[in-house]
């Protein structure tokens, strides 16, 4: 036989093997498929010979099992808040705000003399003082340390009770070459200190003076030393009660009273938006703002004056504002008829203008807090000019604390340079030498 008969012949039983393989595996499966069927048929006879009371019964069974093997499911049908007649959040409120103080020409302070720092200012809420204290050189077991203290110098209100204390936690760290904790005391979890009036809490034996001044260590460095002091205020228990799933109870009337005040921001902002019945024209140097008389004179007191007297405006039905950019024009129309404006952050010394010149209190105050959000030692000088010109009751004094809290940094600006110049007055009331 040839070796191409070979070849074939080897094909061949090849082929017949892969054809008994596939006969044998179709006959397992009809036999695995005929015997599930049979047992189908077994149990359906089997059911059919049970009563409906028993059947009844297992299904019962089978229920309550399938919810006893689904422990998350009952928690969430018997426990959750949709299961509830009301449901209530518990917390305790924490203000957090922080402070650095940077000591510069540090080997000047060379004794055991104590120095305290500017006063600085709590939270928003808060609005305690607050001061640091430090001592080069305080000694204690024949050896110096450097300590520093947090001192409460006053509260932020009228109340003078002299037994009226807060809980606070603070952390006081010494701030290396890169701007990066190199020795640090206190936490957010440590024990709550009770601070009176004047109360002074902190740390005598902070570190070794020698350590402090180590080269390696580089907590010193060109001669500056930066301490950053973060605090924790504790305030009350603060709750948070709602109506659960299950209470069918109506709107408490502070909830009525938003949803309402919701409903009307968002009717008036679609008349301005779909300029439904305007009677007045808005204009700038490109565009025009349709908008209502009674809405405007509502209000602003300047507006009210241009419609009820004999002015250009009232008999033209126009309004020209030719000093503002369009986008602080429709800022202000949007702020006048739903209450807000989404050109509060980037705009915000702009429509404080506008908002001084056409007397809208309201956006005037939301203006002057976002600014003082964002102060800086390059803009603090410009917004207490800006603060002065547009007489923001608010804003003047915080830049004022502020830039005493950070005279140093501030004075170094070229703003601050350039301001001072221009606007000498304004700095009267700025106590740069404290």
């Amino acid at each position: 036989m040839s070796g191409r008969d070979q070849a074939v012949e080897r094909e061949n039983r090849a082929r017949e093997r892969d054809r008994n393989r596939e006969a044998l595996l179709i006959n397992v499966l009809r036999q695995h498929a005929q015997n599930r069927a049979d047992r189908l048929i077994a149990n359906i006879n089997m059911a059919n010979r049970d009563d409906h009371r028993n059947v009844a019964r297992n299904v019962d069974v089978t229920m309550r099992g399938n919810q006893a093997t689904n422990p998350a499911k009952r928690k969430c049908l018997t426990y959750g808040p949709d299961s509830v007649d009301y449901w209530a959040n518990t917390e305790i409120e924490q203000e957090t705000f922080s402070f650095l103080w940077s000591l510069r020409n540090y080997s000047a302070f060379n004794g055991s003399e104590e120095v305290k720092s500017p006063v600085f200012r709590g939270g928003p809420r808060s609005n305690h003082s607050w001061q640091l204290k430090m001592c080069p050189k305080k000694k204690s077991e024949e050896q110096e340390y450097f300590s520093v203290h947090l001192i409460l110098t006053g509260f932020g209100d009228s109340d003078t009770s002299p037994s009226r204390k807060i809980k606070v936690r603070f952390q006081i760290s010494i701030l290396d070459a890169d701007g990066r904790p190199g020795k640090q005391a206190g936490s957010a979890t440590m024990n709550v200190c009770e601070f009176k009036k004047l109360s002074v809490w902190g740390y005598d034996k902070f570190i070794l003076s020698t350590d402090l001044m180590s080269a390696s260590r580089r907590l010193v460095e060109d001669d500056s030393l930066k301490i950053h002091c973060r605090v924790w205020i504790e305030g009350e228990l603060k709750h948070k009660l709602a109506n659960g799933g299950a209470a069918k109870r109506s709107m408490s009337e502070d909830e009525k009273s938003k949803r309402r005040k919701e409903r009307l921001a968002n009717d008036f902002g679609k008349i301005f938006r779909e300029t439904v019945m305007t009677d007045i024209a808005i204009t700038t140097t490109k565009t025009t703002f349709m908008a209502h008389k009674a809405i405007l004179t509502a209000r602003s007191t300047v507006f009210a004056a241009m419609f009820s007297v004999n002015m250009l405006e009232k008999e033209l039905s126009t309004a020209a504002i030719a000093d503002f950019d369009d986008d602080v024009v429709k800022g202000m129309l949007e702020y006048i008829y739903t209450g807000e404006t989404e050109l509060m952050g980037e705009r915000a010394p702009d429509l404080l203008q506008i908002a001084e010149k056409y007397d809208l209190p309201g956006l005037k105050e939301d203006c002057e807090y976002v600014i003082a959000e964002h102060l800086t030692f390059d803009n603090a000088a410009e917004i207490l000019v800006m603060a002065h010109l547009y007489n923001a009751g608010y804003l003047k004094p915080r830049v004022i604390d502020y830039i005493n809290c950070n005279k140093e940094e501030v004075k170094k600006t070229k703003s601050f340079q350039k301001v001072t110049q221009a606007h000498p007055n304004v700095f009267v009331d700025l106590y740069l030498s404290q």
